[in-house]
């Protein structure tokens, strides 16, 4: 049994196992396709969040840096003061001339403590460079009585609002400075923030030179407050988009104090940046302090930001979430992969199931070489005899010689009509034949097939009815293909129609005006075609197992009616059972004008 089971796998083709190798291994690159495809989105994943963090980071850094600057500039010490209005024109100037937006500062107040101990109020005008005293303007009246002693650290003003404590006249600060309101230094500079211009003008520049124009492609970017998250104060797709930037990606404090806790609904996956660290310890952004803390800019004792919302900036992919947007990628990336992978798995088949066709064709083509061979050689022998029996004189009666040159005629006939439909086939396989399409009566195709067959339908006992109408509509057909397909169909049913002795073969006619089509019918009434066979009558050199050796034939014939009546523009179908076989040519009507 092992020996058998051996012998037959080595007859086996060697394509089958390799693709049985080849089929097995899908299944395990897939498997590796999803876990590698599983580590790279991971990977992008990690990726895309470090690098959104570094843009974030970046945009928070540099707005920091921009107030921290307006900060810095306008921070003075106690004896400045004396000649106040001097500084502030050259600060001034020179923060405007390395300023990224100049317009983000409205106004610039100083406050001197005047020896009677009520306080004088000069404003400097951003336009002309002057400095003159000015009355207290009244958002900026709570911040005045703070500024006297009249306690509270409020300020009811619509802007950013620095007040910036004059700086000791030493070095250093003390280690454990008193609150705001507790400790009460001299003098102060107040710069009011222009918050539409930081809108307007600040925030755009700054997405724009530090989100990436492919980031920008992919996420919205907003500023919120704390307190009215679905209200953003600026979205890069522009006002009055609907984008919900309750659930970001990431989301940085930038401005005012931190909150506690989140707002009742506001959960973002909060990301601090990193402290700036300008001036040194306890300067701005420093550990004691810094745009977002919770002294604001405690670069002197009884400095403050006065900030009349607490903003952060948010980031969220289009697609949702980068995490939603990072398992979509995942999916198609292994959407493509497995198509990769069913391309190949179609190819192997494509292949396994040609190289099974090219191997049934071949062994087809044998066996119709053996077929030839044979049906070449009945006609050959007997001519041959035939030729020897006359030439040699062994036949000299008048009759036999007559009853000879008959069977030499036939034989020589049925060896021309072999030969003519071998050459038939090949100039079909070579694309050399060529069709006359044009109309034709159907009688006519009919009663030439009729003719050419009329000897071997009389010796074959066959009687043939027809039922052709007689108005019946022409035909578009080339009339030499068209009457060779009914000689084809003739001689089928001849030889496999028969039942004991004689043959009965209806050839009838149709219109069917609906699908401009004529119905050309030729059945017979033999024992019918086996419907294994069915489905590939129409195949070379197939041949049904009714045939038998005993039938003459090649397995050519029924292939030469399928391929001429689709080089005209029509087809041949069949129908089967026990009572006998129709075959049935559908070709174009002529098509009559209206």
């Amino acid at each position: 049994m092992a020996s058998a089971t051996s012998n037959w796998f080595k007859r086996l083709p060697i394509s089958y196992p390799l693709m049985a190798v080849l089929l097995l291994l899908l299944p395990l690159l897939a498997t590796l396709q999803y876990q590698w495809i599983g580590q790279v989105s991971e990977a992008d994943r990690q990726r895309l969040r470090a690098s959104l963090f570094s843009s974030t980071e970046r945009f928070a850094g540099d707005f920091n840096a921009e107030l921290a600057r307006v900060f810095g500039t306008f921070q003075f010490r106690r004896p400045d003061f004396d000649n106040i209005p001097d500084h502030i024109a050259r600060r001034y100037s020179q923060w405007v001339q390395t300023a990224r937006d100049p317009q983000i500062i409205r106004r610039i107040f100083a406050v001197r403590a005047q020896t009677n101990g009520s306080l004088e109020l000069l404003e400097f005008n951003t336009e002309s460079g002057e400095v003159k005293p000015a009355q207290w303007p009244p958002e900026f009246q709570q911040l005045r009585q703070t500024l006297t002693g009249g306690g509270g650290e409020g300020l009811a003003a619509e802007n950013p609002v620095f007040v910036i404590a004059a700086a000791p006249e030493g070095r250093g600060f003390p280690p454990d400075p008193p609150r705001f309101s507790d400790f009460r230094p001299t003098d102060w500079t107040i710069v009011e923030l222009d918050r539409s211009a930081i809108v307007a003008d600040l925030f755009p520049a700054l997405v724009e030179s530090d989100f990436p124009e492919t980031f920008r492609e992919e996420y919205m970017i907003a500023i919120i407050s704390r307190d009215e998250p679905g209200k953003p104060v600026y979205q890069s797709d522009g006002p009055g988009s609907d984008a919900d930037f309750s659930s970001p990606d990431i989301a940085m404090d930038i401005f005012g104090p931190r909150p506690n806790r989140p707002p009742p609904g506001f959960e973002p996956r909060e990301i601090r940046p990193r402290e700036l660290r300008r001036g040194g310890p306890g300067g701005p952004g420093g550990p004691r302090g810094g745009l977002g803390g919770p002294r604001g800019f405690a670069q002197a004792p009884g400095s403050q930001v006065f900030a009349p919302e607490p903003w952060q900036v948010v980031v969220k992919h289009r697609a949702g979430s980068l995490e939603a947007a990072v398992e979509s990628l995942r999916w198609r990336n292994f959407a493509i992969s497995s198509g990769i992978l069913l391309v190949l798995a179609a190819g192997v088949l494509v292949i396994g199931t040609s190289s099974a066709r090219a191997r049934a064709l071949a062994a087809l083509q044998l066996d119709f070489v053996a077929r030839v061979s044979h049906e070449l050689r009945t006609p050959v022998t007997v001519i041959r005899s035939a030729g020897y029996n006359l030439s040699t004189g062994i036949v000299q009666d008048k009759d036999q010689i007559r009853q000879y040159g008959k069977m030499v005629e036939d034989e020589s006939k049925r060896l021309s009509d072999m030969v003519d439909q071998i050459m038939l086939f090949t100039r079909m396989e070579s694309g050399q034949a060529r069709y006359e399409v044009r109309p034709i009566a159907i009688d006519e195709s009919v009663k030439r097939a009729l003719e050419t067959l009329s000897t071997s339908l009389n010796e074959a006992q066959c009687t043939v009815a027809l039922e052709i109408p007689s108005n019946m509509t022409a035909v578009m057909a080339d009339p030499v293909a068209l009457t060779h397909c009914l000689q084809n169909l003739l001689t089928n049913a001849m030889k496999y129609g028969r039942r004991e002795d004689s043959a009965q073969i209806t050839i009838s006619a149709a219109h069917r005006p609906e699908i401009h089509e004529t119905e050309i019918r030729v059945c017979d009434h033999g024992f019918g075609i086996d419907s294994l066979d069915l489905p590939h009558i129409f195949e070379p050199f197939y041949r049904g197992t009714n045939a038998g050796n005993e039938v003459p034939g090649n397995g050519l014939g029924l292939n030469l009616v399928h391929r001429m009546m689709e080089a005209q523009g029509g087809r041949v179908s069949v129908t089967s059972n026990s009572a006998g076989t129709c075959f049935i040519l559908h070709v174009p009507t002529v098509q009559r004008a209206a």
